[in-house]
């Protein structure tokens, strides 16, 4: 089925088609119907589906400006640093906290993070509750803040997924928390570019992974080494 997929997608996007004076004056005067060759709820379907649970969201903070370099110049800089969040729990397990895959990026250590860019950390802590509930928990996100102490302006952007909607659980399993980007204490959109001054607090905070199977199935000596380690609070753990 899969080469046939292809074959069609081939044809419809590329093989045969109009030129491309012809395709902007039909795309112009009359809208476009675009029919997929793979049915909903089908193999190629569910199986996309899964994938796409299975991956844990990646996170970054991409800075640039002008840094001080000791001796009172002003040097250009640009850095990128990478946070990940939770992997969703499944038929075995609970999910990996803070893991990214299938990609091997792995979270930038805030001794690094600090050394290269004009950044100073709060800290940098798991995010209780941020794990779906589930017979198999989903994994924790984390909580990033830090601030600017730089004198002049740094324009950040942000690699951020599942802000709006969280890993959802499986087989009974609960949604996982959604990430945020906060400004100052306020939320904010991570699309956009941000011209950050001096004093100005940045908090990531990446989603957790969704839930396997009811909770009311999770294994009571599992639930009471959450609440030991702090991954769940006293308060989720009566309400999930």
């Amino acid at each position: 089925m899969l080469p046939r997929v292809m074959l069609t997608l081939a044809l419809l996007l590329g093989g045969g088609g109009l030129a491309a004076a012809n395709a902007a004056e039909f795309a112009a005067n009359r809208p476009v119907r675009i029919i997929v060759p793979v049915s909903p709820g089908g193999s190629a379907d569910v199986m996309a589906r899964i994938m796409a649970q299975a991956l844990t969201p990646m996170w970054g903070m991409n800075q640039s400006g002008l840094r001080d370099d000791g001796a009172g110049r002003a040097r250009p800089y640009a850095n990128m640093f990478f946070f990940n969040g939770g992997m969703g729990g499944n038929g075995r397990r609970d999910g990996q906290t803070t893991l990214s895959w299938p990609s091997n990026v792995s979270s930038t250590s805030i001794e690094i993070s600090e050394h290269i860019a004009p950044l100073r950390f709060r800290h940098k802590r798991l995010r209780p509750d941020s794990g779906g509930p589930g017979r198999h928990r989903g994994g924790l996100g984390q909580e990033i803040e830090s601030e600017v102490p730089n004198g002049t302006p740094i324009a950040a952007s942000f690699l951020a997924e599942r802000t709006i909607f969280p890993a959802f659980g499986i087989e009974g399993g609960a949604a996982g928390a959604a990430g945020a980007l906060l400004i100052n204490g306020a939320a904010q959109d991570p699309k956009r570019q941000y011209a950050l001054r001096r004093g100005d607090s940045v908090t990531l905070r990446t989603p957790g992974g969704g839930g396997h199977g009811p909770p009311a199935a999770r294994d009571a000596a599992a639930l009471r080494a959450d609440l030991a380690a702090g991954y769940v609070t006293d308060a989720a753990a009566c309400r999930d």
